[in-house]
């Protein structure tokens, strides 16, 4: 257990005890009736693992101040009531594609049904923007939920002559998701005031269609749009928890409509679901035992025999960013910040995945020009440090073992303050990591990852990105070319292997990476898992499918939505990819299940 204040000496604003949202997040048993049995699946155990800062688990009992203002407090939503659709279910042979991302343009002509003489639809059947004010509605913790209704209506109420006033309608106060007059939004990013929008972006390559498409009716989009300081913020402290409310809103909504559907049309109704998460961090496990893994693949199972769940994930953009190393202990590595960052740097170090009987390994700090810092003694799990150079606080650090007692991974993460800013700071320049062992008691390689730590596109930037150094790493080879894997003879230090996505590890999720539509090579920059140099490793633990991530080495990225109806965009990275993915998938089950869409529109479905 850790306090963030205690250890970093940073001061962030508090979040009202009574967050609704928080205590979700505290409580097994919280959320739609029907998922309570894969809430029993996963376990206590499990769920206190995702809430395992000690600002959560305050919540069970006394209050700590010192909390992380995750989210303005006029966006939590104090009574929660599950809510039913005013809307009938779907026909026979509709596929839901669900989005997990930043703030959707959900007016965008790419997402509506145009109808002659009429104001269009949408082919959103459900959205749930989770970082807007709560408007009373009793449907969802946190945000406010615009049903297919609602934003129809929206769409009618903004309808001119020229079209949709897309500007107005998301300055809505039913919508609010362009308001710089709120209090508590200073510091975020208010996607749809841009031009471009990663989420638009990704929504339009994973189900958006020309209005006049007629499979657009047969794709219904469910979004859920992040709240704006978990999406930029790249440490992904909060994102594993959003992202699983968000998986249970979207899994959720689909059984419920398949309800619906039942009653209308019998048993045999069921409608495929793909969920694109187009979401990546450096650092974790990587094991395939998060709360998040579990998840999906626990929901993944729940499916089998009828028609399926998919989870598609990006690889990651991360392969050349040099931040996974492998240390065989005692062993050293660099650890090079940057200048004029603004935010806390981490490294996360991860020891084997048997249980010692006490703690194997013990870690140095040396900062730039000075002498070696005290270890982190190999005592017990669960203890912070502050490790000193001559007296002088250099970082913090702490030790603690992520699982249960059977099977999990020892972990070490060490602490820097930013190297500019007001307060305590850290010399920029190069920083050693020294790991040693107790023979006998820990003998296996150890991890080392960077947390990810840069600043998204149209944020304030404020964090820049640390990394390793090794004199024996090659960017190049002796023609010019990026290197694109390691050399299985000397793969040195710092590796390319393990950078995949770290949210990416489940068992069940199809994982993509990135390549060049003309050539259709693969991209320098796609995340690698470890098993991605060797053929015969099982495919859940590698990078599962390629798709294009841009046009060719001269032309970035591809084309997708903007921000407004008629505005494109390209964009790049493996996100891109794997939304279209998720837009194949999609087509595929279409394909799969149109017999059940022919039967209900010929009418020979009662």
């Amino acid at each position: 257990m850790m306090e963030w204040t205690a250890l970093t000496g940073l001061e962030r604003k508090p979040i009202s005890p009574y967050a609704h949202f928080a205590r979700c997040l505290a409580e097994p048993t919280s959320g739609p009736r029907h998922l309570y049995p894969l809430r029993k699946n996963l376990g206590t155990a499990a769920w206190s693992e995702m809430i395992s800062m000690k600002e959560f688990a305050a919540l069970f009992g006394e209050f700590d101040d010192e909390i992380i203002d995750l989210l303005p407090e006029n966006t939590i939503n104090p009574a929660r009531l599950p809510g039913r659709d005013r809307r009938g279910p779907p026909p026979p042979g509709t596929v839901f594609v669900g989005i997990i991302d930043d703030g959707f343009a959900f007016a965008h002509e790419r997402f509506r049904l145009e109808q002659p003489g009429e104001a269009p639809l949408t082919r959103f059947d459900d959205l749930w923007l989770q970082g807007v004010p709560c408007d009373g509605r009793r449907d969802v913790p946190l945000g406010r939920r615009l049903t297919g209704p609602d934003i129809d209506e929206l769409l009618a109420r903004y309808r001119t002559g020229a079209g949709i006033d897309e500007d107005a309608l998301y300055r809505d106060p039913a919508v609010g998701m362009i308001d710089f007059g709120r209090g508590g939004v200073e510091d975020e990013v208010q996607m749809l005031a841009l031009a471009r929008s990663h989420g638009t972006a990704v929504a339009d390559a994973a189900a958006g269609y020309r209005p006049g498409r007629p499979r657009g009716r047969r794709v219904r989009i469910l979004g859920v749009a992040l709240p704006p300081r978990v999406t930029s913020d790249t440490l992904g402290v909060f994102t594993e928890p959003v992202v699983s409310l968000a998986i249970e809103h979207i899994y959720a909504h689909v059984e419920a409509r398949r309800a619906e559907a039942i009653e209308r049309w019998g048993e045999k109704v069921d409608y495929p679901l793909v969920i694109n998460i187009s979401l990546a961090l450096t650092a974790g496990a990587k094991d395939g035992g998060s709360v998040l893994d579990r998840l999906i693949d626990e929901i993944t199972n729940r499916r089998q025999g009828r028609a399926p769940v998919r989870f598609v994930l990006p690889a990651g953009n991360h392969r050349q960013w040099m931040t996974h190393a492998v240390l065989d202990a005692p062993g050293k590595v660099t650890w090079r910040l940057p200048p004029d960052d603004l935010t806390p740097s981490f490294v996360e170090i991860w020891g084997c995945r048997e249980k010692p009987e006490r703690p194997g390994f013990s870690v140095s700090l040396t900062p730039p020009g000075g002498g070696e810092g005290a270890p982190i003694p190999a005592t017990p799990f669960g203890c912070v440090y502050l490790l000193t150079d001559g007296g002088e606080s250099l970082a913090w650090a702490y030790r603690d073992w992520i699982g249960n007692q059977a099977c999990g991974r020892e972990r070490v993460v060490l602490v820097v303050p930013p190297t500019a800013g007001e307060g305590r700071r850290a010399f920029p320049g190069e920083w050693c990591i020294r790991v040693d062992a107790e023979a006998g008691i820990f003998d296996a390689p150890v991890n080392l990852y960077v947390q990810r730590d840069d600043t998204l596109p149209g944020g304030r930037r404020r964090g820049r990105q640390s990394y390793f150094v090794d004199p024996d790493y090659v960017d190049y080879d002796d023609e010019g070319r990026v290197v694109l894997r390691d050399d299985p003879g000397r793969p040195g230090v710092i590796r390319r292997s393990g950078t995949m996505n770290s949210l990416a590890t489940s068992r069940a999720a199809i994982v993509v990476g990135g390549r060049f539509r003309q050539s259709r090579t693969e991209v320098a920059y796609g995340g690698l898992a470890e098993a991605d140099i060797t053929s015969d490793a099982p495919r859940w633990k590698r990078v599962s499918r390629l798709a294009s991530s841009e046009r060719s080495p001269w032309l970035e990225g591809v084309l997708a939505a903007g921000s407004r109806s008629g505005a494109r965009q390209p964009i790049a990275g493996t996100s891109i990819a794997c939304a279209r993915v998720t837009r194949k998938l999609a087509k595929d089950l279409l394909f799969r299940y149109r017999a059940d869409w022919r039967r209900w529109a010929d009418g020979s479905v009662p």
